[in-house]
């Protein structure tokens, strides 16, 4: 079985008679919402990997949709397939409460188990700490960083 005979599934949730589709956050979808929402992504990620956060999986969908509207807004609108602007905002101004089934049916799809998230976060973790090591064995020549003009040299030879 090919890529082009998977089908991604979504669940659907509805706001009063009108249904919004969703399916789980892809590596795109972070990456969109990392440029747009970082420091609120390094946020909610440091306090999953602090420990910080714990509890069952609704209870912490709905400290998030409480603590950070906007981003659950655009969580809701990535996975509707449907970014944007305007989206975003429609997003979070649904009522609280379809925020949270919203949120819930796009981690079901994102995540099969809890399991997962926890070992999602503990690769994160090690790839953020490999990073961190290279970039701090990482040296910069010192005229570099001083400054000293170097590169005009070498365009003299």
């Amino acid at each position: 079985m090919g890529l082009r005979d998977i089908t991604i599934h979504r669940t659907t949730v509805m706001y009063r008679e009108q249904e919004i589709s969703v399916r789980g956050i892809s590596t795109s979808d972070l990456m969109v919402a990392a440029q747009d929402y970082g420091p609120e992504i390094a946020m909610i990620f440091g306090k999953l990997q602090s420990g910080e956060v714990e509890g069952d999986t609704k209870k912490i969908i709905m400290d998030f949709v409480r603590e950070l509207p906007e981003v659950v807004g655009a969580a809701i609108a990535l996975a509707s397939d449907d970014y944007t602007r305007e989206t975003v905002k429609i997003a979070s101004s649904l009522p609280f409460n379809v925020q949270v089934e919203a949120v819930e049916a796009i981690f079901h799809e994102t995540f099969y188990s809890e399991a997962e998230v926890k070992k999602l976060i503990e690769s994160l973790t090690r790839m953020i700490a490999a990073v961190s090591g290279a970039m701090t064995q990482v040296t910069l020549p010192s005229d570099l960083i001083n400054g000293t003009g170097a590169s005009e040299d070498r365009l003299a030879s």
